[in-house]
C-alpha cells in the first residue's frame, strides 16, 4: 500500500520525507540542467508524503463552501437585472461581477500564505532551539 495520498499528478504539491525534510525537488537526468519540483511519481520512489495543505484540498470545507455561497448570493441581490435581460445572459453578467470582486478574496489568500509562512518559519525556529523532533 501507498503512502501517498490521492494527488492528482497534474496538481502542484508539495512532499517530505518520513523524518520531516522538505523533497521539493530532484535533479533532471540531465545533471546541467540543475533541479526541477518534484511530480508524484518522484514522491512515490522515495515513499515521500504529501503535505497537510495537499492532504487538505481534498477535504470539504464548509465555511469556505458557505462563503463561496454568500458570495454568489450577494453578487445576485447586488447586480440590478436589465430591462429585458434574458436570464442566461443576467446570470453571465453576475458571474463577470463576482470574478472581478476578487480583491477581497485575493487579499484573504495573500494574508493565508504569510500566516502560513511565518508558522513555518517559526516552527523550524523552534524546532532547531529544542530535542523535539517530529516522528512520522
Amino acid at each position: 500500500m501507498t503512502t501517498v495520498a490521492n494527488v492528482k499528478q497534474s496538481e502542484a504539491s508539495h512532499f517530505y520525507l518520513k523524518d520531516g525534510t522538505p523533497f521539493y525537488e530532484v535533479p533532471y537526468k540531465d545533471p546541467t540542467k540543475g533541479m526541477r519540483k518534484a511530480t508524484l511519481a518522484d514522491a512515490r520512489k522515495v515513499n515521500a508524503l504529501p503535505s497537510v495543505t495537499t492532504i487538505l484540498r481534498i477535504l470539504d470545507k464548509p465555511a469556505l463552501t458557505r462563503w463561496l455561497i454568500e458570495q454568489a448570493v450577494l453578487a445576485v441581490l447586488t447586480t440590478p437585472r436589465l430591462d429585458g435581460e434574458v436570464l442566461d445572459v443576467f446570470i453571465e453578467r453576475v458571474l463577470l461581477v463576482t470574478k472581478s470582486r476578487t480583491k477581497k478574496r485575493d487579499a484573504a489568500a495573500e494574508l493565508g500564505t504569510k500566516i502560513h509562512a511565518a508558522m513555518e518559519l517559526a516552527l523550524k525556529e523552534w524546532s532547531s532551539m529544542t530535542l523535539w523532533r517530529p516522528t512520522f
